[in-house]
């Protein structure tokens, strides 16, 4: 299902704690109502109702009236009878494999500024790429009755899962790593593209036998890596060697262990060819471990 417009700022909880019978526990005071304010300028509700919703049929100096003692009287709207009168919240659920990352913090960024524009709020998870915890919370979030979803670089990308995702009844969308489902929306970079300049460049400068520190096998961005990959060393007229190529998590230590693996194994490396930032990271300070020249 597409996906409208926008998305983000993180909820907080309610500060006015109430018992069992309606009491303020905080001391703070009892949230003003329409009723309260109708009483306070003698008017009916349905009149106060039309100033607050900014609808016609008031005359201006009335419309001042009621929305000066609405003020007064530190009036809220209720968000929660709100959205289950109109059935949304103006809130996005994502769910983020780590918001932490230098790349998607930027993009979790960029999705809660393009949502606040657009006067959403945003609810982030994160999933330290676990399926089963990004399942977990994309269940919660539907509990909080958001009104869309966006998956930052998901685990559960396969044509297994699509039944699951239909069945939310609410738009989602897959961003920088893309579902196998050809009904899915996706936002994610062309990683054949991307992969194939990076290779053909080696190549041209006189590298022609790059390892190739890849993501998991299963992950459709590394299919789409490795597709570019195998399309530079063709045109070069190099062979394919599948013994040099790694596929790993998207950690640093994955990156500094497969790394060692290469040096260990192959002492006529000309370059490295990383399939992410964090894995890059941790190759080079195997490198600098090493006393390496890495680029």
């Amino acid at each position: 299902m597409p996906l409208r417009n926008g998305i983000t700022e993180l909820m907080s909880c309610n500060e006015n704690a109430t018992d069992r019978k309606g009491l303020n526990l905080t001391g703070d005071k009892k949230n003003a109502t329409i009723k309260d304010i109708a009483q306070e300028v003698g008017l009916s509700v349905m009149a106060v109702s039309k100033a607050l919703n900014n609808k016609p049929g008031l005359k201006a100096e009335t419309r001042d009236r009621i929305l000066q003692a609405a003020r007064t009287l530190n009036y809220k709207p209720n968000t929660v009878a709100r959205s289950l009168k109109l059935n949304n919240t103006k809130t996005i659920g994502v769910v983020a494999s780590d918001s932490s990352s230098d790349i998607l913090s930027k993009v979790v960024r960029g999705i809660e500024d393009a949502a606040e524009k657009e006067g959403y709020n945003i609810i982030l998870c994160n999933t330290d790429s676990n399926a089963d915890r990004e399942k977990k919370n994309i269940e919660v979030l539907l509990n909080k009755r958001i009104d869309g979803l966006i998956l930052v670089s998901s685990m559960l990308t396969g044509m297994e899962n699509a039944g699951f995702f239909d069945n939310l009844g609410i738009p989602y969308i897959f961003a920088v790593r893309r579902s196998e489902n050809p009904e899915a929306d996706i936002v994610v970079n062309d990683n054949i593209l991307g992969s194939y300049q990076i290779v053909s460049h080696l190549l041209k400068n006189g590298c022609s036998r790059i390892h190739f520190i890849n993501m998991a096998i299963n992950s459709p961005s590394s299919i789409d890596r490795l597709l570019g990959y195998k399309k530079a060393l063709e045109e070069k007229g190099v062979n394919f060697d599948p013994s040099i190529v790694y596929n790993v998590k998207p950690t640093i230590e994955d990156g500094y262990v497969a790394m060692r693996q290469i040096i260990s194994k192959d002492c006529d490396v000309n370059a490295v060819f990383c399939g992410c930032d964090v894995v890059a990271v941790g190759a080079m300070e195997q490198l600098n471990g090493e006393q390496v020249e890495g680029s």
